[in-house]
């Protein structure tokens, strides 16, 4: 193993950080709709055309780019 900076080079995986949009999105769906109930005693299920699922789903593509800069940068310590 190789030492810079008095860091190890190779890093375990970060937990909570994932390396798939689609697994974002179905959390932050899941999230969404139990918030949803919580607050209204209603179920919900969002549609594939629905704007908020569409809204979630643009948020997620930004929170992949973060958490991909996130453990890029983190293995460069």
């Amino acid at each position: 193993m190789q030492i810079r900076n008095n860091m190890p080079v190779d890093l375990p995986e970060i937990p909570g950080i994932s390396a798939d949009p689609q697994e974002i999105l179905s959390r932050m769906l899941s999230q969404y709709e139990s918030a949803y109930f919580e607050q209204t005693g209603s179920p919900i299920t969002l549609a594939t055309g629905d704007p908020i699922r569409i809204w979630l789903y643009t948020i997620a593509l930004q929170q992949y780019l973060l958490e991909n800069q996130i453990k890029y940068y983190a293995r460069k310590i």
